[in-house]
């Protein structure tokens, strides 16, 4: 059984009930067609995890003594400050969180930036590795970042 047009049996119902959905739908395909891939903004950032050492850490931080350690239970703005106030990240890096990785012994600065990638559906977000330096004003600086994927 085939139909004279390549409408499906549901929108020819929808135009016998609705004769102006015909006019309307066929403009639609038009303004469709117009609009390419540049004219959709670009504003998609990706994330990162960075690691610092106790070395590299903010002086006076100290490490979480174990057991009292909570997962997702709050979110300590102040820690943040403290990171973004002793670390120099560059100009298109952001800091959004920071967690004591207990398996490493270090804090984890999680960053967001358009420059990196987004990951992939069940992909960990990418490991940073940065290259530091330290400034007279005792600041970390970052200098370079590689994106470990």
């Amino acid at each position: 059984m085939g139909y004279p047009s390549k409408q499906t049996p549901k929108d020819q119902r929808l135009l016998r009930n609705n004769p102006q959905a015909g006019k309307q739908q066929s403009k639609q395909p038009q303004q469709q067609k117009s609009k390419g891939m540049s004219d959709t903004p670009s504003t998609a950032k990706g994330y990162g995890r960075i690691y610092v050492d106790m070395h590299n850490a903010p002086e006076g931080i100290k490490i979480p003594v174990s057991g009292r350690i909570a997962w997702d239970m709050m979110e300590i703005r102040e820690l943040v400050d403290l990171f973004q106030a002793h670390i120099d990240l560059l100009p298109e890096y952001t800091i959004t969180g920071v967690f004591f990785d207990v398996s490493r012994r270090a804090w984890c600065l999680l960053v967001e930036s358009e420059t990196l990638p987004l990951p992939e559906f069940g992909e960990m977000m990418p490991l940073l590795l940065p290259v530091w330096q330290m400034g007279e004003d005792k600041r970390i600086h970052m200098i370079d970042v590689k994106v470990m994927r």
